[in-house]
């Protein structure tokens, strides 16, 4: 679903309206996404129907019908085009292997004792990431449509920002940690705990009012601000971790939490629009696809590898408060290096000369194919 609302925005919009689009689907990605633990907890709490925790999993049922509604009332309807749409699936089970061969060592290497196979599956998923791409290429050389068309990535800033957005979201683990240090080591309750989450929203919608306003111009300038202010609220909850150790308290958390979620804000949606500016409507759903992937794969490559170094602490003999430090001070790591990266990212076209201006043929025209 979530690759169509990004492919929708990018056909459905003009050019001039895509900023605050983005910046609307930035407000609802992350603040969906944080709303989640806020209500796991209240359910868990609360032993709906007799569940217990299982009936977080009931969340999804209310939020499904009321998405099937708004969607039959609201979208526009388009007649469906002739296109032949091949399905290409040696490349779904591709991307799909090299998926697996990159995360289950991750997730499951350091419980199973980093045992042979996970260094293989590491390498088998490399070995078939080449593969992979030689497909791709094939795909397209003999005209048949590609899974991942290679020729995106050779558009502005669309490369690049899929590295930022992976670096990006891969650092967001910091919830991930926290929650673990605050329930496991600190023995807060779900609500209590989820509640520690809250501050975070605020800032998230600070950021995306503050990303709408800004004129077009600022597009990467903004990314890096946002990104720089993640930097500084992830740092802060590390070093408040740390020296708080079990006398840590919700309050401690409230500034740096609200300035994660403004860089947080400031930052999903403009970071989408930017990547996506230079790419031709009939490829929106491609690169919308694409770029929803990097974004998944960057959160659970970010819970693998900084839960991982959080356990991996805790069975050395560290205090779960250093565990916790040392794993957010290493998600901070991972938001300079996609701080650094930024200078990858296009300059905004409202900044670029008329006669430097890549075409817009197409751009903002609804596609043929939907």
């Amino acid at each position: 679903m979530v690759p169509q609302v990004l492919a929708y925005v990018q056909t459905e919009f003009p050019p001039e309206e895509r900023g605050k689009a983005f910046g609307l689907y930035g407000i609802a990605f992350p603040i969906g996404g944080l709303a989640g633990p806020l209500l796991g907890g209240l359910l868990a709490g609360s032993d709906l129907f007799g569940l217990g925790w299982r009936s977080i999993f009931l969340v999804n049922v209310p939020v499904g019908v009321i998405a099937v509604i708004l969607i039959a009332t609201l979208m526009p309807r388009r007649a469906a085009a002739d296109v032949d749409a091949a399905v290409d699936p040696a490349g779904i089970l591709l991307a799909g292997a090299v998926v697996a061969g990159l995360m289950v060592p991750l997730v499951q290497g350091r419980q199973a004792g980093w045992r042979w196979w996970s260094f293989a599956l590491l390498v088998a998923g490399v070995a078939l990431a080449a593969i992979c791409v030689i497909h791709q290429r094939h795909r397209r050389r003999t005209g048949r449509e590609p899974l991942i068309d290679p020729a995106l990535l050779r558009q502005p800033g669309f490369g690049s920002g899929l590295i930022v957005a992976w670096l990006f979201l891969a650092g967001m683990a910091v919830f991930f940690v926290l929650t673990l240090h605050l329930q496991e080591d600190l023995r807060f309750s779900p609500m209590i705990t989820a509640l520690s989450f809250l501050p975070a929203t605020l800032g998230i919608v600070g950021g995306n009012g503050l990303a709408m306003s800004v004129a077009a111009r600022a597009g990467r300038g903004a990314v890096a601000i946002g990104i720089a202010a993640s930097l500084l609220g992830t740092t802060a909850i590390a070093i408040i971790v740390l020296v708080a150790a079990d006398r840590l308290r919700l309050w401690q958390l409230i500034l740096p939490a609200v300035i994660f979620g403004l860089g947080l804000g400031l930052t999903l949606g403009k970071l989408v629009g930017t990547a996506l500016q230079d790419v031709p409507a009939d490829s929106a759903g491609i690169a919308s696809g694409v770029i929803n992937t990097v974004l998944q794969l960057g959160s659970a490559t970010g819970i693998a590898l900084v839960g991982s170094l959080y356990f991996a602490r805790l069975h050395a003999g560290f205090p779960s408060a250093a565990a916790a430090a040392v794993a957010l001070f290493v998600a901070s790591g991972l938001l300079v290096i996609a701080l650094i990266a930024c200078r990858g990212l296009p300059v905004p076209r409202a900044t670029v000369e008329p006669s430097r201006r890549p075409a817009d043929a197409g751009v903002g025209q609804p596609a043929s194919g939907g």
